[in-house]
């Protein structure tokens, strides 16, 4: 299943005196892009993260999520959305009445 992950800052953070910590965040990232859970990670134009997931539940993205150190110490908090199929198509092949 998919899931898109939406972050948001907690609070006012000077992101300059967190070098360390977002050194360990990309790392993380990095390691679940590899392992394949994480499809693919963009910034908004607000500088929140977006984060498309592949994952057999949301527990498992949840609990991803709160493993990654921004989340673990405070600094950003996150939705959680499961993507369904698109059922469009099928008008295509069984009519408007679908």
């Amino acid at each position: 299943m998919q899931f898109l992950v939406m972050t948001h800052d907690v609070g006012e953070t000077d992101w300059f005196c967190h070098s360390q910590l977002l050194e360990k965040e990309a790392g993380a990232v990095w390691a679940l892009i590899s392992a394949g859970a994480l499809r693919t990670i963009r910034f908004t134009e607000t500088n929140d993260a977006v984060l498309l997931f592949e994952e057999q539940n949301m527990d498992q993205v949840r609990t991803i999520m709160n493993s990654l150190p921004l989340v673990a110490h405070g600094l950003i908090g996150y939705q959680i959305h499961e993507l369904i199929p698109y059922t469009g198509f099928e008008r295509l092949f069984h009519g408007t009445d679908r």
